[in-house]
């Protein structure tokens, strides 16, 4: 389906945040739906943590629609590789990887 893509997300920069605590980054998909899911579909871990629950959020970054997602981890330790499948609505434009971001949990429109 060309709504959906799976990525591979390694927990090392620029794809950690909060200190260690969390995989954060963007998907550039060009889309403005909000109409947005995200799912792990794997997880190889690297020590005790794994993945507890996601956020996600339509934003703009460098001028570009896409999907800004958040992975938290138990003990606030993001560890290991993680697969993430993400589904927008719309016309998405899958990007090759997912970038590393700035934009931050406590940005518009959660702050």
């Amino acid at each position: 389906m060309s709504n959906c893509r799976t990525y591979s997300v390694v927990a090392q920069a620029p794809n950690i945040g909060d200190g260690g605590a969390t995989l954060t980054g963007f998907v550039a998909t060009g889309s403005d739906s909000d109409v947005m899911l995200a799912t792990v579909s794997g997880f190889k871990p690297n020590g005790g943590s794994h993945p507890t629950g996601m956020f996600l959020k339509r934003t703009v970054e460098n001028g570009i629609s896409g999907i800004w997602f958040r992975l938290n981890f138990v003990n606030d330790a993001a560890n290991g590789t993680a697969w993430i499948t993400f589904f927008q609505s719309g016309r998405p434009n899958w990007p090759a990887n997912v970038s590393g971001t700035t934009i931050t949990f406590d940005m518009p429109p959660w702050h």
